[in-house]
């Protein structure tokens, strides 16, 4: 019997080869640990036929955690739900006038929307449409200068300005304007300088 292995030794071999196993951990947990891993609330109003019954807002929202199809429920209008549900998730973001030079704010859920008066843009109505900002994604690919209505680009010698008045192409290379708008990110945004004219 030239290759077998005496029962005994085997045994202890595959104990030696299964015992690191044994140590790992396992990728399920046993019920008696999952709870505390996935915690879940219990609804103040789980009972027979609840959904049968009219919304109750204190039931519904402060008892537990509220979604917006249960404030639905409650109101049974969509814009008064959507007016408690943005108090509710996180007050008025218009209340701290966010909107500046005469913009005007309108609420949203989780956030507000500012409108621009003219002659203003950006998320908070900050740019004066003729002033250069680094952060402009629209802006001069190389220097800006601020004008009285409006801004105006220029180049860095050895280019020239594209037709878009904002682009720089090196003097004597013809560049197609699909190659342009793709080497053209927002990256490209950042190198904008701006230069003050007298200053």
């Amino acid at each position: 019997m030239a290759g077998c292995v005496p029962p005994p030794l085997a045994v202890l071999g595959l104990l030696v080869l299964l015992a690191p196993h044994a140590a790992w951990p396992t990728v399920f947990l046993p019920a008696s640990k999952a709870h505390e891993l996935l915690a879940r609330w219990r609804r103040a109003g789980s009972y027979l036929l609840e959904e049968l019954f009219e919304g109750h807002l204190e039931k519904e929202c402060w008892e537990e955690i509220c979604v917006y199809e249960e404030a639905r429920e409650v109101f049974e209008d969509d814009e008064t739900t959507d007016e408690f549900w943005r108090t509710y998730m996180g007050g008025s973001p218009c209340a701290s006038q966010p909107c500046l030079n005469n913009g005007s704010c309108q609420d949203s859920i989780r956030g507000y929307a500012c409108t621009c008066a003219p002659g203003y843009e950006g998320p908070n109505c900050a740019f004066a449409e003729s002033e250069c900002h680094p952060l402009r994604l629209d802006g001069c690919q190389h220097f800006c200068y601020p004008g009285p209505e409006s801004y105006t680009c220029s180049c860095a010698r050895g280019h020239k300005l594209g037709q878009d008045r904002r682009s720089c192409l090196p003097h004597g290379v013809r560049v197609e304007p699909s190659v342009l708008s793709a080497a053209r990110g927002p990256r490209e945004a950042s190198r904008t300088f701006c230069l003050s004219r007298g200053r």
